[in-house]
């Protein structure tokens, strides 16, 4: 179990960024103990998502039709103040059942099977 930031889960279910991009990838490499690369994420994110509505029940509750780009701070703080700044998650499930990718393999099937033009560090 790890504490998350409410922001961080909102995050992550939505696939709107209402944290830093750091908190991203800690709680989705928690959830999938996995180093992931930002191509990842989008996998990863549709993966942990059924996880997260099954351990906190106020994702349902949460209209996400009154979310816009103007309103959106006021949004997440509305949110926040409801249910509560940060939570406890669980990656049992989560652990179970992710199937590990090559980073670059992944991004060459992303890719069609291109490999060219692909720079490694």
């Amino acid at each position: 179990m790890m504490k998350f930031k409410t922001e961080v889960i909102v995050s992550v279910v939505t696939g709107r960024l209402y944290c830093n991009i750091d908190e991203i990838y800690k709680l989705l490499n928690f959830l999938t103990d996995d180093n992931l690369f930002t191509h990842q994420l989008p996998r990863a994110s549709y993966f942990c998502k059924p996880f997260l509505y099954s351990q906190f029940l106020w994702l349902y509750q949460i209209n996400f039709d009154e979310y816009n780009t103007k309103n959106w701070r006021g949004w997440i703080k509305d949110i926040i103040s409801k249910v509560g700044e940060e939570f406890e998650v669980d990656n049992i499930q989560t652990l179970k059942e992710w199937k590990y990718i090559s980073p670059i393999n992944e991004l060459i099937n992303m890719r069609g099977g291109k490999n060219e033009n692909i720079f490694i560090m």
